[in-house]
């Protein structure tokens, strides 16, 4: 479920009262590559209080509502934005982000970076080295001119190269979660480069959208997943026999609990599912019982 300020990049999924009100809640300002025009993009400003106040008034909201009907523990993880930032422009050009950009970079990040400095991701510590490595200045002082800007999404992503801003400017953010989506052959062992880049920080890797078919097969087993399915191999369709909860002690596999149909059933759009060459059942990893599961899977059609 999503209802914050950014879905892929772009605030569809704000409120109509929100929507509607440019002057309270202002957006964020792209200049077109073409025509060097400045222009309003439909993506709420990171850069203004109103929206950021609102948007964590509403996820404190929903939290506390979990908290109160969630008595099962039900709910084990929480996403609070997907994909945040803007597309269109390196970065937001709106008059509040231009003030902040033109502001000394905040000494807390400096602090952070000097002590850290040999530890810092390459990417990043490259670019500050590049600039004379500064304790002080403005963002392009300290860090040089990049009109390109970084990223291979929307600008302002957890990406791997900005994890530790990140980190010193949202501690208590648990995990940035990366998209798996890597088709072809030839990207088959993309899989582990990911999985690097999004350790190096000291966070666990997590990513809950991932490509499909034979190779996302692969990586499921290499990357284990909140939702590891079942894929198919090529016209083969295969579906769970057999489902175990348990544990390894010694390197010997420990049975804790044979789990049901319900455990295992992930969709019921059944004709969807068969023309995917799918079975609808998969592998429902959690905390706890359900961490470890081994499984037997058998061919049918």
């Amino acid at each position: 479920m999503w209802f914050g300020s950014w879905k892929n990049g772009v605030s569809s999924f704000a409120p109509p009262w929100v929507k509607a009100d440019y002057d309270r809640f202002p957006r964020a300002q792209v200049v077109d590559a073409k025509t060097a025009v400045t222009k309003t993009a439909e993506a709420l400003s990171a850069f203004s209080e109103n929206n950021w106040a609102e948007d964590a008034r509403a996820f404190a909201a929903v939290m506390r509502h979990i908290r109160e009907v969630d008595r099962t523990h039900r709910v084990i993880l929480v996403q609070e934005e997907n994909e945040i930032g803007i597309f269109g422009d390196s970065r937001d050009r709106s008059p509040l982000a231009n003030k902040a950009f033109a502001a000394p970079v905040p000494a807390e990040l400096m602090d952070y970076l000097q002590k850290h400095k040999d530890e810092l991701n390459p990417d990043l510590r490259k670019v500050w080295e590049a600039a004379g490595f500064k304790t002080s200045g403005t963002w392009e002082e300290v860090f040089g001119k990049n009109p390109k800007g970084w990223g291979r999404g929307p600008r302002g992503e957890a990406f791997d190269h900005v994890h530790d801003i990140w980190k010193a400017a949202a501690p208590r953010v648990d995990m940035y979660c990366p998209d798996a989506y890597m088709g072809g052959q030839g990207d088959a062992d993309h899989i582990v480069e990911l999985t690097t880049r999004y350790t190096r920080s000291g966070k666990p890797f997590f990513t809950v959208e991932a490509t499909d078919g034979e190779i996302g097969a692969a990586h499921a087993f290499y990357a284990p997943t909140l939702l590891a399915t079942v894929y198919s191999w090529r016209s083969v369709r295969m579906g769970l026999a057999q489902q175990e909860a348990g544990r390894f002690e010694d390197g010997k596999w420990v049975l804790t609990r044979y789990l049901g149909g319900d455990d295992s059933i992930l969709r019921y759009d059944f004709a969807n599912i068969a023309a995917m060459n799918q079975s609808g059942n998969g592998v429902r990893l959690s905390a706890g019982e359900r961490a470890i599961q081994r499984v037997k899977v058998y061919r049918y059609g």
